[in-house]
């Protein structure tokens, strides 16, 4: 039979104060309320909470897909980036307001973040040079394309027609 719990004498108030209909009744004086969900006391900058971040990569991620070709075939890359972006973003403002050398691990994590965010972006196409090559590789693609074409057609035209035709 298990244990029952031993009530301390002179402790007839202690408890959480929540009863059985979830409402809070302080149980003594100067006892705070239970925290809420979605609290933020204890966020210290927010630059390793998801749903801290949430939010601004939404926001982030709706200007990134207005940028990117096709952006519903890359859904999970803009959100990726998205989500580092805003993680980036909350790191450097952090950064700015402590003193130096105070939140080393944050300081480590967000340069770590800051490359991983330039990385993203540039496979997506939206840094300068990854942009460029995008562009001289579909313009080599669309030339290639051309030259096939026009090889293609200079086979069906001497297949087809004699030489005195094609000279006409």
């Amino acid at each position: 039979m298990p244990a029952q719990p031993r009530k301390r004498e002179g402790r007839e108030h202690s408890g959480s104060g929540i009863d059985e209909n979830g409402d809070w009744t302080p149980q003594f004086p100067g006892q705070r309320p239970p925290l809420r969900p979605g609290h933020s006391l204890s966020l210290q900058h927010g630059s390793y909470s998801v749903l801290h971040l949430k939010p601004r990569a939404e926001e982030i991620a709706a200007i990134l897909r207005e940028q990117v070709v096709e952006s519903e075939r890359f859904t999970v890359a803009i959100d990726s980036a998205a989500m580092i972006g805003a993680r980036v973003e909350a790191s450097f403002a952090a950064l700015t307001e402590a003193p130096p050398g105070e939140m080393k691990r944050l300081d480590q994590d967000a340069r770590g973040w800051a490359r991983l965010w330039l990385q993203t972006l540039s496979c997506l196409g939206l840094t300068p040079s990854s942009h460029a090559r995008i562009l001289r590789d579909a313009g080599l693609g669309k030339a290639a394309v051309a030259h096939a074409a026009l090889r293609g057609l200079t086979e069906h035209i001497e297949r087809e027609y004699t030489p005195e035709q094609i000279e006409a």
